[in-house]
C-alpha cells in the first residue's frame, strides 16, 4: 500500500521578473510529497547492505537516486510550440529529462507526442534502469522547453520521450552533472542550457526543502536566497573526479560521541533514507534509544528539537535535530538511516536541515545551516 504524506498540489511560481537580457536567478516553488511503499525492498536491512556494495560501481551511483524516491518534488514543465503542460519530478541525482509518450499506458503526469508537436528526432535512444527493477526506454528529441508562464524559455532543448516504462509516478527532470547523462554524447541538460542561453550566470541551483511539516520547497537556478540560511554559506570542492554530487564530511558527533574519519557522502534529495558509517550509525541508535525491528530502527516519536547530530564539513557545521532524524511510517517513527559499507548517503533527513547550492560549472557545492523563513532575498551566486 502506498501512503502519501500529504497529497499535494502541483508547483506554482514564486514572484519574479520576466526574463531579461542579462543573467539573473530563476526561482521556482515546488510541492513536496513523501510516500512509503510497505512492500518496498528498502524496508529490508539486507537490501541496504547489498545496495551499499553495489554503489561501489559508478554505474549504480546515479541509478540509485531515483529508484527509491519516497520524496518527490512536483513541478510543471511545458514542451513544444504548443506549450504542452507535463508534470515531472525534480531529481538532483539524475541529469536527463524524460517524459511519457502517448502510448505508455502506465503514464502519470501527462504525455507528450513528439510527432504531433513536430519535435526534432535525434536518432539516439534513451534507456535507464533503476536498482529496484524499474526503468524506462525511448528516444531523444529537441524542442521548445518552458517553465510555468515563460513560453519559449529554451529553444532546441534535448529531452527523452519514452515508449516503454515500468515506473511509478511521473517523468523525471534531472538536474545533476552532465557526466551522469545516459548518453555517450554529452549535451546541455537544464542547468547548462539555462547558462548557455544567458538566462543564468552559471549552471547552478540552490535547494531549499523547508521544514518536515511543510509542503513546499524552492529551487533557484543561478542564485541563492540569503534569507533561507544562517551563518556562512561555505563552498567545497566535489571530491575527486566522481560524477555524482558528493561532499566530504570531516567529522560527525552526537551525544558526546565523535566519529572522526573523513567520509564522502552522496547528496540524495530523493529519499528520506541515509546510509552512514557503522560507528556513526551505532552512536545515533544509542543516542535515540532506538530498537531494531525487522531491520528497521524504531524510536520514540517525541524527540527533542534542541539536541543534535552535527556534521562538520571542515569550515562549518550542519546540525540535524533528533526530531528531524525521524521518518514517520505506519503509526511509528523510524530512524531515517541504515549502516552502509564504503558508500554513504545524506538524504532528505539531512537536507531538510541544510541549505545547499550546487555549482555544476565549477564542480563545487556550498552548504549552510537551514533557516525557516517566509521572506526572501534572492541574489545571483
Amino acid at each position: 500500500m502506498l501512503l502519501l504524506l500529504p497529497i499535494l498540489a502541483i508547483a506554482t511560481a514564486l514572484p519574479f521578473a520576466a526574463i531579461q537580457q542579462t543573467p539573473h536567478p530563476l526561482p521556482l516553488e515546488f510541492s513536496i510529497s513523501r510516500s512509503f511503499d510497505t512492500d518496498s525492498p528498502f524496508w529490508n536491512l539486507e537490501f541496504f547492505k547489498k545496495l551499499s556494495l553495489k554503489l561501489l560501481s559508478k554505474r549504480y551511483q546515479s541509478a540509485l537516486l531515483s529508484n527509491h524516491n519516497n520524496v518527490n518534488y512536483w513541478l510543471d514543465i511545458f514542451l513544444g510550440p504548443g506549450n504542452q503542460k507535463i508534470t515531472v519530478s525534480l531529481d538532483t541525482g539524475l541529469s536527463d529529462l524524460w517524459v511519457y509518450g502517448p502510448n505508455v499506458s502506465s503514464s502519470s503526469g501527462g504525455t507528450f507526442d513528439p510527432e504531433a508537436a513536430g519535435s526534432t528526432p535525434l536518432n539516439e535512444s534513451f534507456s535507464i534502469s533503476y536498482l529496484d527493477g524499474t526503468g524506462a526506454q525511448g528516444d531523444f528529441y529537441k524542442d521548445d522547453f518552458s517553465l510555468l508562464a515563460l513560453k519559449g524559455l529554451l529553444k532546441d532543448f534535448q529531452f527523452a520521450v519514452v515508449d516503454q516504462a515500468k515506473f511509478n509516478g511521473p517523468g523525471i527532470l534531472g538536474v545533476s552533472s552532465r557526466e551522469v547523462e545516459t548518453t555517450a554524447n554529452k549535451y546541455n541538460n537544464l542547468p547548462f542550457a539555462l547558462q548557455k542561453a544567458g538566462i543564468t550566470e552559471r549552471a547552478s541551483y540552490s535547494l531549499y526543502l523547508g521544514s518536515l511539516a511543510g509542503s513546499k520547497g524552492t529551487i533557484i537556478f543561478g542564485g541563492i536566497d540569503k534569507n533561507k540560511y544562517e551563518g556562512e554559506l561555505v563552498k567545497y570542492n566535489i571530491p575527486g573526479n566522481d560524477a555524482a554530487l558528493a561532499l566530504n564530511v570531516v567529522s560527525s558527533s552526537i551525544s558526546g560521541n565523535v566519529y572522526n574519519q573523513t567520509t564522502k557522502y552522496l547528496l540524495d534529495s530523493g529519499t528520506s533514507w541515509n546510509l552512514w558509517p557503522e560507528e556513526l550509525f551505532q552512536y545515533t541508535v544509542q543516542a535515540l534509544n532506538a530498537t531494531e525491528e525487522n531491520g528497521l530502527y524504531i524510536v520514540e516519536c517525541n524527540q527533542p528539537t534542541d539536541k543534535f547530530l552535527e556534521f562538520n564539513f571542515g569550515q562549518n557545521d550542519v546540525k540535524v535535530s533528533y526530531k528531524n532524524l525521524l521518518v514517520e511510517w505506519n503509526g511509528k517513527c523510524l530512524l531515517g538511516a541504515q549502516p552502509g559499507q564504503n558508500t554513504f548517503i545524506l538524504g532528505d533527513v539531512f537536507l531538510r536541515s541544510a541549505y545547499v547550492y550546487y555549482d555544476l560549472s565549477n564542480r563545487t557545492i556550498s552548504v549552510a545551516q537551514f533557516k525557516d523563513s517566509s521572506t526572501s532575498d534572492i541574489i545571483s551566486f
